[in-house]
């Protein structure tokens, strides 16, 4: 039997245990850690990191020296090491007291307990103080960065509630956004009207009813240059049927 597990001491309060924060509000603690804009904040999420602040309180009250001992005590079965004796029982927890000892009281639980002992390499046997520290000041770290989270949060609330609305915009600013939307519009009419004469003209100049593929092709070429777009199609599709044609009186010359 190990002096640990003769000890008889109880915590005088109990640990209390920490969940991280989930919800909306975990998800705008986090994106406050990332350095993301959270847009407004809402009036259910500042409520919520007040109420997450008063909880961190408790989270991050004084330890006691009983709650490391009950923390030891139930480490003891898990390890292979664990004190033997009174004597050295006292000076290893004092030892563990000295590095540890500012820590909050939450991280005297069970889930740092069974991250030393199922997680870490170490874990197999008992902690130096040293260890033990890196591991409880990392848990200690998230709550911490929970309450740095939720103070930026609030931060954030009361500087957008002091912020004056922008100002509409002004007569002279309706005004101008106004013609320049009209001069727009002309614009656009102005140039659909100038299309559509060029489509007029082009049919009426290619109205006679016989007229060669060539001749018809050089003038929807002239036209398509001019920027008109039926034409730029009608000179692909005389290209490709003139080709044919080349190609199949070609053909015939060779059977002659």
């Amino acid at each position: 039997m190990t002096a640990l597990t003769t000890f008889g001491g109880k915590p005088t309060s109990a640990v209390p245990v920490y969940v991280e924060a989930g919800g909306v509000l975990g998800a705008t603690i986090r994106a406050v850690a990332r350095g993301s804009s959270v847009g407004l904040i809402a009036e259910p999420v500042q409520q919520a990191a007040w109420a997450r602040l008063r909880e961190i309180e408790r989270l991050t009250a004084v330890a006691t020296e009983d709650h490391m001992l009950v923390w030891l005590v139930k480490l003891a079965p898990a390890v292979a090491n664990a004190p033997a004796t009174r004597q050295d029982l006292q000076a290893k927890a004092a030892a563990i007291w000295a590095e540890c000892g500012s820590l909050p009281c939450a991280v005297w639980c069970d889930e740092t307990r069974s991250e030393w002992v199922r997680t870490l390499p170490a874990g197999k046997f008992w902690p130096t103080a040293g260890e033990l520290f890196v591991l409880l000041g990392g848990f200690a770290g998230r709550i911490f960065a929970e309450r740095r989270g939720c103070e930026a949060i609030l931060a954030e609330a009361s500087r957008q509630a002091n912020l004056e609305p922008p100002a509409g915009p002004s007569d002279e600013a309706r005004a101008a956004v106004t013609e320049m939307l009209r001069s727009w519009r002309d614009e656009v009419a102005e140039r659909h009207e100038a299309e559509r004469q060029a489509d007029i003209a082009a049919h009426l100049a290619l109205a006679p009813a016989v007229v060669s593929d060539e001749l018809l092709l050089a003038q929807h070429e002239k036209l398509a240059d001019a920027g008109n777009g039926a034409s730029k199609l009608r000179v692909e599709f005389l290209r490709k049927k003139l080709e044919a044609q080349r190609q199949q009186e070609a053909e015939h010359a060779r059977y002659a």
